[in-house]
């Protein structure tokens, strides 16, 4: 009989090639009985196994599918039913055994660095290890960072919400929800993570050291330190008050026209100025109390002025600036004389109209002050209106 594999010819009843060992059955012509090179006692294996049990191969991750491959090739040899050559019986083996034995490293070295995961992190190892939600983190949010030593993750945490303030403080309020929840739910993983690196290059850096010495020190190097979190989270809270009084509270509400805006508040200052000046010149027994000025749209634009002045009586004089002139239209001094006069209906026609023009200088004067408080108003409470064109000039300003 010849071997179906190599051609060899074979023994009579020989089922296994020398040459090849290739098992040729019992329907074949040719037949093998017997091959002490390719004979493999059981025991042989089961020594194998236990001397390669730390060994690992990726072709078969399935727990069932190994143990099954295990039971198939030990039924195999028990019922000399020797299918395969003993190379082949040998590899499969090993790889079974190997890849037995990695899915257990992780888990070995794990248990290595237990003691000294627990060293670094402290008295709350447990509870950050078997509790999915940590409440401190949730509540103290990035100040329970610091609190753990994660320096860099609470600094950036935290440094955020001072420019998010600046922004708009209701993005800080969601920010500091989301950082709430976020935390809560996955700080002690990541804590965890963290620990695991640090404590591998400490044992790494350490390894000549006894497991005393790498417990002290993973206990020195880890750990809660509440004074430093302190300083720093009072900083960025100060960084964060000052910002949100700077830019919420103290600066100046610019609505759509602030720059227009501006520019009619310093002309009108600066032409009441004026006004007042070329006023004093011939009436020196007058004292100044305020002033107000409206804008007048245009090109140029116009400003009335009116003042009020108090001396003997009160009164107010206005005046009209039309591009580059400065007009003085009018005052209300002598305006009870002429009331009188029409109360007794001795009023002239030219008497009439100076004294309507007189009340409407004070009425205008009235109307201006009003104005101008409602459009501060709005201004403040962030309204967008066309432009303020009504401002009230202070004693202190027409004086400076």
């Amino acid at each position: 009989m010849l071997c179906k594999s190599c051609g060899k010819k074979l023994k009579e009843n020989e089922k296994f090639c020398t040459t090849c060992g290739y098992y040729n059955d019992e329907g074949d012509d040719l037949t093998i009985e017997d091959d002490e090179n390719i004979n493999l006692d059981y025991d042989d294996i089961e020594t194998s196994n236990d001397e390669q049990e730390n060994s690992f191969n990726d072709d078969f991750p399935d727990n069932d599918e190994k143990e099954e491959d295990i039971l198939f090739i030990e039924k195999q040899l028990k019922s000399g039913k020797k299918k395969s050559t003993k190379k082949v019986i040998s590899n499969k083996i090993a790889n079974l055994n190997k890849e037995k034995d990695i899915l257990n490293v992780e888990e070995t070295y794990d248990n290595e660095l237990e003691p000294f995961i627990e060293s670094y992190i402290g008295e709350d190892y447990r509870s950050i290890k078997n509790n999915l939600i940590n409440v401190y983190a949730l509540f103290f949010n990035w100040l329970y960072v610091l609190y753990r030593k994660l320096y860099i993750t609470g600094i950036i945490g935290l440094g955020i919400i001072p420019i998010l303030i600046y922004i708009n403080p209701i993005y800080c309020l969601i920010y500091i929800g989301i950082s709430m929840i976020v935390l809560g739910i996955f700080f002690n993983y990541y804590y965890q993570l963290i620990c695991k690196i640090k404590v591998t290059k400490i044992v790494e850096k350490a390894e000549e050291e006894d497991s005393f010495t790498i417990k002290d020190i993973c206990k020195k190097k880890g750990g809660v330190n509440v004074y430093f979190c302190l300083s720093i989270y009072t900083i960025i809270l100060s960084i964060s008050i000052f910002v949100f009084v700077k830019t919420q509270l103290v600066r100046p509400k610019k609505s759509l026209y602030w720059k227009e805006n501006s520019e009619n508040q310093a002309n009108c200052i600066s032409i009441t100025k004026q006004s007042y000046k070329d006023f004093k010149k011939s009436n020196n027994d007058s004292n100044v109390e305020e002033a107000a000025c409206r804008v007048v749209p245009g090109n140029p634009k116009q400003f009335q002025i009116i003042i009020y002045f108090s001396a003997n009586d009160n009164y107010y004089t206005y005046y009209l600036a039309d591009g580059e002139y400065l007009n003085n239209k009018n005052d209300t001094r002598n305006i009870e004389l002429l009331e009188q006069k029409e109360k007794n209906m001795l009023l002239t026609e030219e008497e009439k109209i100076k004294l309507e023009e007189k009340r409407s200088i004070i009425e205008d004067y009235k109307e201006i002050i009003e104005k101008s408080l409602r459009e501060d108003e709005l201004i403040e409470k962030g309204k967008e209106i066309s432009e303020k064109s009504n401002y009230k000039v202070s004693k202190e300003e027409i004086l400076r």
